[in-house]
C-alpha cells in the first residue's frame, strides 16, 4: 500500500517539475513582471498549506499503520565520523557557492537570475517576515516527505545493502531536485545535490533532525540574501 502514498508524492513532484520548467521557459522569452508583495505572501501561503498537506498526509498514513516513528526518521541522531564530514562538506560547498554568487563582480547576474528564477525571493523586511513561514514549512516537510517517508519505503523495498541505500538515497533526490524547476538547471542541480547529502545523513544517523534543522536554516539564508542583495536601492540604480 505505500506505493499508492509513494505515487501520490512522485505525482506532485512531476506537476511542480512540469510547471516549473514552463515558468523558465516562458521566463526566458519574456522576462516576467516583478512579483507584488501581496502576490509574494500568497504564494508563501499557498506554498505552505501544500507543503503541509503532504507531511500531515504523510504522517497520518504512518501512523494508521501503526508503524515505529523512529523508522521515519523521528529519532535522536547517531552521529558518525562520515555523517559529520558529509554535513561538514556540504555547508562549505553551499558557503563556497553563495560566496561566489555574491561576489562584487556578479552582483549584477545574480541579482537578474535571482529575479526571474526566484521571483517570491523576498526584497523587505516585510516580505522576508512572511517569507520565513515558508522557510519553516519547506525544511520541516519536504525532510519528512522526501527524506523520512521515501527513504524509509524504499530502502525496505531495495534491502539493507548499499545499492538499496543508493537508490534509496538517490531515487528521492531526483524526485526532490525536479520539483524545484521553477529555480532553472542550477535550482534542480542544488536540491538534488543537498537531497543526496541529507539523505545519506539520514541512512547514517537514522534520523531526519539534522536535515530539518539544517534545511529551515538555508531557506531562512537565502531569503536573507535576497532581501540584502534584490532590495531596491535608495537611488533606484
Amino acid at each position: 500500500m505505500d506505493a499508492l502514498w509513494l505515487g501520490v508524492l512522485i505525482l506532485v513532484s512531476g506537476v511542480s517539475a512540469w510547471s516549473g520548467a514552463l515558468a523558465v521557459r516562458e521566463a526566458r522569452r519574456e522576462t516576467p513582471p516583478e512579483l507584488t508583495a501581496a502576490e509574494k505572501r500568497s504564494i508563501y501561503r499557498r506554498g505552505s498549506v501544500m507543503l503541509w498537506v503532504l507531511a500531515v498526509g504523510t504522517l497520518a498514513w504512518w501512523g494508521f499503520a501503526g508503524r515505529d516513528w523512529a523508522a521515519l526518521g523521528f529519532a535522536a541522531p547517531r552521529w558518525t565520523w562520515p555523517a559529520a564530514g558529509a554535513a561538514l562538506a556540504l555547508i562549505v560547498w553551499l558557503a563556497a557557492d553563495t560566496a561566489r554568487q555574491t561576489a562584487p563582480s556578479r552582483i549584477s547576474g545574480t541579482r537578474e537570475r535571482w529575479r526571474i528564477q526566484n521571483p517570491y525571493i523576498p526584497v523587505s523586511g516585510a516580505e522576508f517576515r512572511s517569507y520565513t513561514v515558508l522557510a519553516v514549512s519547506a525544511g520541516i516537510c519536504e525532510e519528512i516527505v522526501y527524506r523520512g517517508f521515501m527513504i524509509a519505503v524504499l530502502r525496505a523495498w531495495f534491502g539493507p545493502g548499499w545499492e538499496g541505500a543508493a537508490l534509496a538515497v538517490g531515487l528521492p533526490a531526483v524526485f526532490f531536485g525536479a520539483a524545484h524547476a521553477a529555480q532553472g538547471w542550477r535550482g534542480v542541480v542544488g536540491a538534488a545535490g543537498g537531497a543526496l547529502a541529507w539523505g545519506f545523513m539520514v541512512i547514517e544517523t537514522g534520523s531526519v533532525w539534522p536535515g530539518i534543522v539544517f534545511h529551515v536554516l538555508w531557506d531562512l539564508f537565502m531569503g536573507w540574501l535576497g532581501f540584502r542583495f534584490l532590495r531596491p536601492s535608495p537611488t533606484g540604480t
